[in-house]
């Protein structure tokens, strides 16, 4: 994962013009969400970073609107370890599950060439609020 792919609310603390990279632009994602739950399938979305997260709850907001019965598909969001904090209930409220990953040590990704130093020290309040989802 480049650093790039976390798409932030906020800039890079050490790239004040980067936001990060969303890949599926809107309304995009809720087309897919609507589609799949049309089907009778349960919905897994990988998010990384506090923009993405935002825009995949809008998403599944969106498409609860139109699925109502598909809150009970368990459907969850990958990578939901950076989130603004006032998202966090939304997840309670979409009946979304929150899968979070272990966020890598800061020098064992720079040295593995799979990320930049940037990325492990975003938000640092959003990385702990995981605890309050649990």
């Amino acid at each position: 994962m480049r650093a790039e792919g976390v798409a932030l609310l906020s800039p890079y603390s050490d790239d004040t013009h980067n936001r990060g990279l969303l890949f599926q632009p809107q309304p995009q994602p809720t087309a897919m969400i609507e589609k799949a739950f049309g089907k009778g399938y349960q919905v897994c979305i990988h998010a990384i970073g506090d923009t993405a997260n935002r825009k995949v709850l809008d998403s599944y907001a969106a498409a609860y609107k139109v699925h109502p019965e598909a809150k009970a598909f368990r459907n969850r969001v990958e990578h939901a370890q950076i989130v603004a904090v006032t998202d966090i209930p939304r997840f309670r409220q979409l009946d979304l599950i929150a899968s979070m990953q272990r966020f890598p040590d800061r020098h064992r990704v720079s040295r593995a060439g799979i990320g930049h130093p940037s990325c492990c020290e975003i938000r640092p309040r959003r990385l702990t609020a995981r605890n309050i989802v649990l």
